[in-house]
């Protein structure tokens, strides 16, 4: 039998409206993560990471088991904190589901987008091309990135989708910093400039369109390096 909870035991239920200091750790560490501020193999340490946000290593603690169980980072029994590296058959993938859930985030989003929101959007993308080629620039260049991005997808008011597109990123993201310098030079932009301008005009398919081949053609560079690394690392084992 299937009870039906009244509205007197309802009302003893009380909202927890406090953030624990794991909360605020955890979320302070998946946004440094989804900016590309570490990179593919990474190591970390416990008092580094609590030294840096200034927190006790209990919480640091919390946050990392959160993380770990997202993917996001790989916690060795032997404490061994590091940024995962993936395969090329595991970017593949992350690539495919990419590309299909931002392209419709996209879509969504266009004829919701407010002017404050668009203007956000320019905004990102003049400061990504005031400080390309700039030394020492590419962190700064990935967080504006992300930026411009997760603008678009939150304005497309599906937060269970945000959610999964920010899952995906939470992995991704540190492969970013590896598109610079040379796909970065190659590339320069244009597409995110192409899909700025769909926005604005409220063309949603093109933005889609365009959306789905800027994350693509991003992965399917790093994936070629993914692959070079491995037949790379298959010689010397033969070499042995």
């Amino acid at each position: 039998m299937v009870m039906t909870p009244t509205n007197s035991s309802l009302q003893e239920l009380e909202p927890v409206e406090h953030t624990t200091l794991g909360d605020h750790a955890y979320q302070q560490l998946r946004q440094v993560l989804m900016s590309g501020r570490f990179e593919p193999g990474q190591k970390l340490t416990l008092r580094g990471l609590s030294a840096q946000l200034a927190i006790s290593p209990t919480p640091i603690r919390e946050a990392l088991r959160r993380l770990a169980a997202e993917r996001g980072i790989e916690i060795a029994p032997n404490r061994f904190i590091r940024i995962p590296v993936m395969t090329s058959n595991e970017l593949r993938e992350l690539r495919d589901i990419r590309t299909s859930l931002e392209g419709l985030a996209t879509e969504r989003a266009v004829a919701l987008l407010s002017a404050e929101e668009i203007a956000v959007l320019r905004k990102c993308d003049a400061t990504i091309r005031k400080l390309r080629g700039k030394k020492g620039a590419v962190k700064s260049i990935v967080g504006t990135i992300q930026q411009f991005h997760f603008t678009i997808y939150r304005g497309s008011d599906m937060p269970s989708l945000v959610r999964l597109i920010e899952s995906l990123w939470l992995r991704t993201a540190p492969y970013v910093n590896l598109l610079f310098p040379h796909y970065s030079e190659f590339e320069r932009g244009n597409l995110r400039g192409m899909i700025l301008t769909a926005v604005e005009r409220g063309d949603a398919v093109s933005a889609r369109r365009l959306m789905e081949a800027d994350i693509g053609g991003a992965l399917d560079y790093i994936i070629g390096l993914s692959v070079e690394g491995e037949s790379t690392q298959t010689r010397s084992s033969k070499d042995l």
